[in-house]
């Protein structure tokens, strides 16, 4: 039992020592790409309202971005297994700097917008999530959960840095400035240390990771799956409320009566708690039962939504930051728990479709958050409506949650579930 313990204990270090490279590349694009975009884009609405004189829905893109995106991961998915996460990670970030590019220097109307958002997408899909989390995916088994934990936390991070990063060029540059500063990061950054260190595992690995056992479809076993359905229930509901803070978080905080340079400060406070909550949870999915761990998060962002609309108690800051804080969590631990319960579920040979298809309906539902936000903000002239809905969506994604927790315990093992005791037997 010691000399047991003893070999894991080694192999864990083993896995942690090769995969190192790959994942310090995957948090760093994934940081400078996707996660900088997504999380930054709220702090260009009122500057761009302003300038143009656009409404908010006019100026809000990020969530026609993000429709694209979701569109395209299961796209991204297969080919990924075709290609390789490489190629496309760097295709993407390539992308992206093109586009900001044109954002600073261009005379912006909004059709030209709209066709920014489109492209934007399709380029934070090829080096969003499914990119990163396969490339990641290959190396690791025994830390599974704190490698994609780990990955998963470099759009976070961007987030957690660029908020205040991008908030600071916009105020001595302008908007349009502090876009070519987000090129400068991409291309001095973010594509030399992809080239450089983002690889799969070995060659062997990722032939072999795109056979599906059996011949059989990637798709068809998961769809007769209730676990299958219940997780993506699960996580759509919780992404709902996610957009509708993410993609208006700086208006929705003046609504409440609070100071411009308050909110950025607290939207550092929701990027930094969503980066904890990435690297928390996914140490916790590997030490403490999995799907408890994903219920109690979405029980707590439902009680951090709630606290982010009380403004009874001083100026409304202490709550607000509360508040972001437990939602923050769950925005981080969400594409944890995708990633993580897909891989155990299913395996690594349908990981990219399947991944694929929960970023997919994970990133359609905070764009419907996004987009519904900003009609009633522009219908109604205030943000106060969302304050019940918000919360009762992560109750249901909770609910859902531990459904899932009875749906697992009386169903016997699987294929996919029992060659991964025997490979651990075996190990």
């Amino acid at each position: 039992m010691n000399h047991s313990i003893s070999g894991s204990a080694f192999d864990s270090r083993q896995e942690w020592r090769a995969g190192t490279p790959c994942l310090i590349a995957a948090i760093v694009g994934y940081a400078v790409g996707f996660g900088l975009f997504f999380f930054t884009a709220n702090l260009f609405i009122e500057p761009m309202r302003t300038e143009f004189s656009w409404s908010a829905s006019e100026a809000a893109f990020a969530p026609l971005s993000a429709v694209i995106a979701a569109l395209l991961f299961p796209v991204t998915g297969r080919l990924i297994d075709r290609f390789g996460p490489r190629p496309l990670a760097i295709i993407g970030l390539a992308g992206l700097a093109a586009q900001y590019l044109i954002l600073a220097f261009a005379d912006l109307n909004v059709t030209l917008l709209r066709l920014i958002a489109v492209l934007i997408g399709a380029s934070a899909a090829s080096a969003g999530a499914v990119t990163i989390g396969r490339g990641v995916a290959s190396w690791f088994r025994i830390n599974a959960g704190a490698a994609i934990g780990w990955a998963m936390s470099g759009a976070t991070l961007g987030g957690a840095l660029g908020v205040p990063l991008v908030g600071l060029m916009i105020s001595h540059f302008g908007w349009r400035g502090a876009y070519v500063g987000m090129v400068g990061l991409i291309v001095v950054l973010g594509l030399p240390i992809v080239v450089l260190l983002f690889k799969m595992s070995s060659e062997a690995e990722a032939a072999k990771a795109v056979k599906t056992p059996d011949g059989v479809s990637p798709i068809a076993v998961p769809v007769r799956d209730p676990r299958f359905w219940l997780l993506t229930l699960s996580l759509a509901a919780a992404a709902l409320p996610i957009g509708m803070l993410l993609n208006h978080l700086q208006p929705i905080l003046l609504d409440q009566g609070l100071d411009a340079s308050l909110t950025v400060a607290l939207a550092t406070v929701f990027a930094g708690a969503a980066f904890g909550g990435r690297i928390l949870t996914g140490y916790l999915l590997d030490r403490l039962p999995p799907l408890a761990v994903a219920t109690s998060c979405f029980v707590l962002a439902a009680i951090g939504a709630y606290l982010v609309f009380v403004s009874a108690w001083g100026d409304g800051a202490v709550p607000a930051s509360a508040g972001l804080a437990l939602v923050g969590l769950s925005y981080g631990a969400e594409a944890n728990f995708a990633a993580y319960f897909v891989l155990r579920f299913f395996g690594l040979a349908r990981f990219s479709l399947l991944f694929g298809i929960q970023s997919m309906l994970i990133s359609l539902c905070i764009a419907v958050g996004g987009f519904a936000t900003a009609v009633a903000a522009d219908r109604l002239g205030s943000y106060a409506d969302i304050a019940t809905p918000v919360p009762l969506a992560f109750v249901c994604a909770s609910a859902l949650m531990a459904a899932l927790i009875i749906v697992t315990s009386r169903r016997a093992p699987d294929l996919e579930e029992i060659r991964e005791d025997r490979h651990a037997a075996a190990s």
